[in-house]
């Protein structure tokens, strides 16, 4: 079910109204689309910050009415987060249409302990943290869950691997490795004929900046 978000619009641009937006409460946000244009917007900081917590992915798809207008089917496409607090400080959504399919991305989740992390020395490797994917927004999902307990040393977790939600279709190349474990490599120093060990890979990289920097 879509996020209901009561917003305002506003007038007023450029980083010293905005933080004027901010000072009393509200976060500045844009909704641009096909249809609707480009609309800058207010929301409630405290309401919109409650709203994102109970959502454990980033594809939150929302009913925004402007001004108690009629409401705008849209996506959240980007938050940007103060990095000293933490606090939302802007939000930017996309109109979507109710017919046409939308391309986007989905969070990959890993669940489950791989039996070569719990049974071996094995390291769980997450490299593919995102699906590509194509689907209506009615068939959208938060994150897709990946269940790698099976996992054994030397295994991996493929994007053909993943079966994807009903009416979602996955873009990504299904050769691409999502998951892996793997043991970890080990550097060990090698004894040269003068007793001197000999440098290893990123090492011998350092030292010689280090010299140059003399």
């Amino acid at each position: 079910m879509a996020e209901l978000i009561k917003a305002m619009s506003r007038t007023e641009k450029g980083s010293t109204a905005c933080n004027r937006v901010r000072r009393a409460g509200l976060i500045p946000a844009v909704l641009n689309g096909e249809h609707c244009g480009s609309l800058k917007l207010k929301l409630d900081a405290h309401d919109f910050e409650q709203l994102i917590k109970h959502h454990t992915g980033t594809n939150i798809v929302c009913n925004i009415a402007v001004d108690g207008s009629d409401e705008i089917v849209a996506l959240l496409d980007e938050l940007q987060v103060h990095t000293v607090n933490g606090k939302i400080i802007h939000a930017d959504f996309k109109e979507v249409s109710v017919t046409k399919k939308l391309h986007t991305q989905i969070e990959v989740i890993l669940t489950g302990d791989p039996v070569g992390t719990t049974m071996d020395q094995g390291v769980l490797e997450q490299t593919m943290h995102e699906l590509e994917v194509e689907c209506l927004y009615t068939a959208l999902v938060e994150s897709i869950s990946v269940d790698v307990t099976d996992l054994k040393v030397g295994d991996k977790v493929s994007v053909e691997d993943v079966v994807a939600p009903n009416g979602i279709t996955i873009l990504s190349d299904p050769d691409l490795t999502i998951a892996s474990v793997n043991i970890p490599s080990v550097k060990t120093e090698v004894e040269e004929e003068d007793g001197e060990p000999e440098l290893i890979d990123g090492e011998e990289v350092a030292e010689k900046a280090a010299e140059e920097n003399e």
